[in-house]
């Protein structure tokens, strides 16, 4: 099964900060980010705002988009 990042050009991987698993943008590239997931027939469920530090992630829990909670569950992936 290929990976979501595997759809999405390396230009805009680069500009990520990737720990573990996780990719996180500085806030200018989401726009970009957004369209490139579009493009490559992606869902975007959301997100978290983080600060990421050297010493670790702080998560601001009460910043987030989560458009999961809020679609109904019977839209086709492409409503």
């Amino acid at each position: 099964m290929r990976r979501a990042e595997d759809l999405l050009p390396a230009s805009l991987l680069n500009r990520a900060s990737l720990r573990g698993r996780e990719y996180a943008w500085p806030v200018d590239a989401i726009p970009d980010v957004i369209e490139a997931g579009r493009r490559a027939g992606l869902l975007n469920v959301g997100g978290q705002l983080q600060f990421r530090l050297p010493n670790g992630t702080c998560e601001c829990w009460w910043v987030e988009v989560n458009a999961i909670a809020t679609t109904p569950s019977r839209l086709s992936w492409q409503q």
